[in-house]
């Protein structure tokens, strides 16, 4: 028996090829999918003299095998800045590019990469070997506040003060996530710069840790 695991970029699929995939794990499988934890397809229970046959109609659709083993694998992302009002950069377009050029390069472990619009980091980036996180850098426009204190409730991190009608941003306490930019009505704060923080060394399993951040505000380049 083998359990094929489809390529899936950032979570996404389509609709026709969700059909295509349903079909054949009908047809060659045992009737149902597994979504992993990885945002991967996999069809479980294919038979060995099925496998060929399973695999030339899944690839008729436009559906190629996932990644395994000791390569880069499929990547995971989040909507990022396409859905979510939070988000910052374009996850699923910084997915494909990174897939199209690193996806099963042979790497010595197994190598996986996270990308999440912000700092909410809903794909767990700091579980994975290598993180991307969507930020931006507020930046107060004095001349235009009026004190009303949106942006000090919106703030999670208690980084935002308003002190004489005027916004104070204590730096250390700031995540650079940009939910007061977006709570400002009146043009008092706007992103000064937006980018990503780089995290590597991640990982989960028998002895889990966070990974380290490395860098901040970085370009995609």
């Amino acid at each position: 028996m083998f359990s094929m695991r489809l390529k899936v970029v950032g979570g996404t699929v389509g609709v026709k090829k969700l059909r295509a995939i349903a079909g054949v794990a009908e047809k060659y499988g045992s009737g149902y999918i597994h979504l992993t934890s990885s945002q991967q397809i996999e069809v479980p229970f294919v038979k060995l003299e099925n496998a060929e046959k399973a695999i030339f109609e899944l690839e008729m659709q436009g559906i190629l095998g996932g990644s395994s083993g000791k390569k880069v694998r499929t990547i995971i992302a989040c909507h990022g800045d396409t859905v979510y009002k939070y988000g910052l950069i374009d996850c699923q377009g910084l997915a494909y590019k990174i897939d199209e050029k690193y996806l099963g390069e042979p790497v010595p472990k197994r190598f996986k990469i996270a990308i999440t619009g912000c700092p909410s980091a809903c794909a767990k980036l700091q579980d994975n070997n290598f993180g991307i996180m969507g930020v931006t850098k507020p930046e107060i426009l004095e001349e235009n506040c009026i004190g009303c204190e949106s942006c000090e409730k919106a703030c999670k991190m208690g980084a935002i003060t308003i002190k004489e009608e005027k916004v104070m941003i204590d730096r250390e306490k700031c995540v650079l996530c940009g939910a007061c930019i977006t709570a400002c009505r009146k043009d008092a704060l706007r992103a000064e710069k937006i980018g990503h923080t780089i995290f590597v060394g991640g990982s989960m399993g028998r002895k889990p840790r966070h990974g380290i951040k490395i860098l901040e505000l970085v370009s995609e380049e």
